[in-house]
């Protein structure tokens, strides 16, 4: 059976399965700043008013979400409204495959698209990845 892997605007179908990526990063990790894993009715709200005004992608592979990426607006204030940041997770047992990249890639065509930059904070493995892609 051949593999199927695709990049796609993320559906509310998908929210179970970006739900339990994330989670994986709230429990084990540092990285995302919260404490217990959202509801999925709370990870549903924050996909749909993502979806509003940015996107939010899904890596589909043979028909499972294995990471996601978004860009959401950076602050409120107005000076900010053409800066976003972009987040994205990729599930534990597929990492250091070209997951990431490719996601990150195409949310940057997406955002090359409209009138928004990148806002990055420089710490080491992001601006690697950040120079893999051509930002720096």
């Amino acid at each position: 059976m051949a593999t199927i892997e695709l990049i796609r605007t993320a559906e509310i179908e998908d929210i179970a399965m970006i739900l339990d990526i994330y989670s994986y990063y709230v429990n084990n990790t540092t990285i995302t700043f919260e404490i217990i894993p959202p509801a999925v009715e709370e990870m549903n709200r924050r996909v749909m008013e993502t979806v509003k005004n940015s996107d939010w992608i899904v890596y589909e592979y043979n028909k499972a979400i294995v990471g996601y990426a978004y860009y959401s607006k950076f602050r409120e204030r107005k000076a900010y409204d053409y800066s976003c940041e972009t987040t994205i997770y990729v599930h534990k047992d597929f990492t250091g495959k070209g997951i990431g990249s490719a996601l990150y890639g195409q949310l940057i065509s997406n955002l090359k698209k409209t009138s928004k930059a990148v806002a990055t904070y420089p710490f080491s493995r992001c601006i690697y990845f950040e120079t893999s892609q051509g930002l720096h």
